[in-house]
């Protein structure tokens, strides 16, 4: 072979070795690539089950996840090392080609086991749960407490034995007249069998923002009787009729790894250390001490974990719960709607709670909590009457923007499994402050008693109408002004 062929073939030689240098670069960019659109979805499941672990106290796949993530990490850099930088002779592409087969293996493993995760992942974006309790109980009631009644009105009269009338209504003016009696009350409630049916789901509506959901009914079994609770916030506590009820209705914004928005009808009900009674896990943030009801707030979650090492549960709640009382809507008229119902202003009430759980002692719970209330005004709230066996709504107020001001303290220390032994404890404490001013919600009890003179005795005549019962912060003896 000539000089002209020796060259044309090496010619040829240097287009092939470009030809597959180029090829291997081209499998380089692609894995690559393929590596870094895989490391973004899986850093999407970190943080999936990072949210999962704080919120719920469960890891899931977090350590398999956590050597994945840096397995591909890895990868990435030494494909990134292993692209040519400059034109190589056949030995060296040949080389390289031998190098990326190694690798190939382990990626294509990796990415598999990768794939499979991310499937669950995007299952598990929405989740839907649901459980049934029945509780059978057995109750003794025994009651010999003292209770003061009234019985009677006496008239007043005058040094002659004649009524006197009151010059501004015209009436007659009485005392009423009160005695003590000692309730009598032993009785057994040997059936009472409630159930209670919930169903929950979760969903993922984007990578930092989160929707909970939770529905349920509480009845008695075999009874469409239900109990009529006086507020919103009570609405899923008591036994009622067979309706799915909201309990929960709240987004979660994750603003960054350490700062979380909530609003909504938060998960209150049922938290620590209510678990231990039905032998679950928690199910809600707020300790028992602390609040038991659906509350409808606008909360800030500050988690200090994020910024120390080895702890995974420090973090502390700040929240705000509004309160108003509306009139009835009326749609003939929309400036019905902005109208509060007459004696019964706006509530605003701030809190918040420190939790902490303390690494090495197994699961634990530690929280101190405090809530106030600068003006707590009246609140249109019906109480029971039970020898008339009837509920009555207060009248109004006599002071409509506050009863005095509000706070309680609390505090919990839970620790489950102590050991290993399947032992657990907990303690709490609960503080309640008062500072009453002169306001009482006014309420028209109904009321049927015999008017006696003080002098003859019964007069025939019967009193049917209504007596002012007022209550407020604080009892009358108290008085204005008094911490209790």
């Amino acid at each position: 072979m000539g000089p002209s062929g020796v060259s044309r073939a090496q010619q040829a030689g240097r287009k092939g070795d470009r030809s597959y240098r180029l090829s291997v670069e081209g499998t380089l960019e692609r894995v690559k690539k393929r590596l870094d659109n895989a490391r973004k979805e899986l850093d999407y499941t970190l943080r999936k089950y990072q949210r999962e672990k704080r919120s719920r106290s469960s890891a899931g796949q977090l350590p398999q996840l956590k050597a994945l993530s840096e397995q591909l990490k890895q990868l990435s850099r030494q494909l990134e090392q292993q692209r040519p930088a400059a034109p190589a002779e056949s030995e060296g592409v040949a080389e390289l080609g031998k190098r990326l087969d190694q690798v190939e293996g382990d990626i294509e493993e990796i990415l598999g086991t990768q794939d499979k995760l991310l499937e669950m992942a995007k299952r598990d974006r929405l989740n839907w749960s649901g459980g049934l309790r029945v509780t059978a109980n057995s109750f003794h009631f025994i009651d010999h407490s003292v209770e003061t009644v009234p019985v009677r009105l006496d008239l007043v009269v005058d040094d002659f034995g004649q009524p006197l009338y009151d010059p501004g209504s015209g009436s007659l003016l009485v005392n009423p007249v009160y005695e003590q009696r000692q309730r009598d009350i032993d009785k057994w409630y040997g059936s009472n069998w409630v159930e209670r049916l919930f169903l929950a789901m979760s969903y993922d509506i984007t990578d930092n923002l989160r929707f909970y959901g939770r529905l349920a009914v509480l009845k008695y079994m075999n009874e469409l009787k239900p109990q009529s609770p006086t507020l919103d916030m009570h609405s899923t506590r008591y036994p009622r009729d067979p309706t799915l009820r909201i309990e929960r209705a709240y987004i979660d914004w994750f603003i960054t790894d350490w700062l979380v928005f909530s609003m909504g009808r938060i998960a209150s009900p049922e938290g620590p250390p209510a678990e231990l009674k039905e032998d679950t896990t928690r199910s809600a943030t707020w300790g028992v001490q602390m609040v038991e009801a659906e509350m409808e707030t606008a909360m800030f979650t500050i988690h200090f974990d994020s910024f120390i090492e080895g702890m995974n549960n420090f973090n502390l709640r700040l929240y705000y719960v509004p309160y108003i009382t509306h009139t009835d809507f009326q749609l003939s008229d929309h400036t019905f709607l902005f109208k509060h119902l007459p004696g019964f202003e706006e509530m605003h009430v701030f809190g918040g709670m420190f939790e902490l759980g303390i690494p090495g002692l197994g699961n634990n719970i530690i929280q101190v909590g405090a809530t106030y209330i600068p003006a707590f005004p009246p609140r249109n709230v019906a109480i029971y009457l039970p020898d008339l066996d009837m509920s009555i709504s207060p009248s109004g107020s006599t002071n409509p923007s506050s009863l005095g001001k509000y706070a309680f303290f609390t505090s919990l220390a839970e620790f489950t499994d102590i050991g290993g032994s399947g032992l657990d404890f907990f303690v709490a404490y609960h503080m309640t402050i008062l500072k009453p001013n002169d306001g009482r919600i006014v309420y028209d009890v109904p009321v049927k008693l015999p008017i006696y003179h003080p002098l003859t005795g019964d007069t025939g005549l019967v009193y049917d109408g209504t007596s002012r019962l007022e209550i407020g912060l604080a009892s009358y003896e108290e008085g204005p002004g008094t911490t209790n």
